[in-house]
């Protein structure tokens, strides 16, 4: 990992493992607006042991037949929350915005939380009408663990075998038609070599990517190569728009132009923007620049194609 600290340092190990359990995906969380419209708690699936998988809804005051962007939160793959939702204040710019929750590592090992963001794409989707948004405008939106599951929305939109069958609209398409992905891993087994080993600690010497997929990636590279977004790139994946800060501590710059590199290679519309001195989220992503550019990437592939 990019760190000035030296390497076996062990407390440095510690908080930076601590700190890709709980990365940050946007700090400063917006307001909802009085004239928001907010639905709570709508489940998009069941599991087996009867546990509903839920979503928010963030909806414009007056549109009816707004794009829809779909929130996809961070934390490691361990844990986070739907709420608050840090992208709500696009309602104010004439978006839909859902956010999903999805099943932890803990609770489930890949392909799991892809096949929950689907289930919840293929909802959202299927329920387009009762809600007033634009069922064939869908974008999606993710911060690290986010952006690796946005990520592989985006790659894997018209590979059946990655659908999985929860929830009750399997006919469904799950593609999207616009990907913002910030600092999210893609390939899991170069960035589990950047994990710090502490044999004196037990959170340190732990892998949240060993966790995720069930193994190491070292002994199952075909598990790591199915949760990586790179891994199924090909012509028909909509637009990315990849945003990676120069001194991510947790995931490398190098996840990003390595997931650039595969998009060039199979013709797919994508633009990488580095920010330099960027963290792991922080202030470098929420500036103006930021924000606009955001929402000029969003009015060109939800808007004006539409039109």
């Amino acid at each position: 990992m990019v760190c000035e600290t030296h390497p076996q340092d062990p407390t440095m190990r510690r908080l930076l493992v601590s700190a890709l359990l709980i990365a940050a995906a946007l700090p400063a969380l917006a307001a909802e607006r009085e004239a928001m419209r907010v639905d709570r708690n709508i489940t998009f699936a069941t599991l087996e042991d009867d546990r509903e998988m839920q979503l928010d809804l963030y909806r414009p005051a007056e549109a009816t037949d707004a794009p829809l962007v779909v929130w996809v939160h961070g934390g490691g793959w361990m844990m986070g929350n739907r709420w608050p939702c840090p992208v709500a204040f696009l309602a104010d710019h004439g978006y839909t915005v859902a956010s999903i929750s999805y099943r932890f590592a803990q609770q489930a090992t890949y392909p799991a939380q892809l096949h929950d963001c689907k289930a919840a794409i293929r909802f959202l989707r299927a329920n387009a009408d009762d809600y007033g948004y634009n069922a064939d405008r869908i974008g999606v939106i993710g911060a690290s663990a986010g952006g690796h599951l946005a990520a592989l929305l985006g790659t894997t939109g018209n590979d059946p075998d990655t659908e999985g069958d929860l929830g009750d609209h399997p006919d469904t398409s799950s593609a999207v038609q616009a990907v913002y992905d910030l600092f999210g891993p893609t390939d899991l087994a170069d960035l589990d070599e950047d994990i710090p080993d502490d044999e004196e600690n037990t959170l340190a010497a732990f892998s949240p990517i060993t966790l995720l997929l069930g193994a190491d990636p070292d002994d199952r590279p075909d598990l790591a190569a199915a949760a990586d977004p790179a891994h199924y790139a090909d012509a028909d994946d909509p637009p990315f728009l990849i945003v990676h800060g120069t001194n991510d501590p947790l995931v490398p710059l190098r996840q990003s132009e390595y997931l650039a590199e595969k998009l060039e290679a199979v013709g797919v519309e994508h633009r990488l923007v580095v920010i330099e001195d960027g963290g792991h989220g922080g202030w470098h992503y929420q500036t103006e620049e930021r924000i606009a550019e955001l929402l000029v990437f969003l009015g060109e592939h939800l808007v004006e194609a539409d039109e």
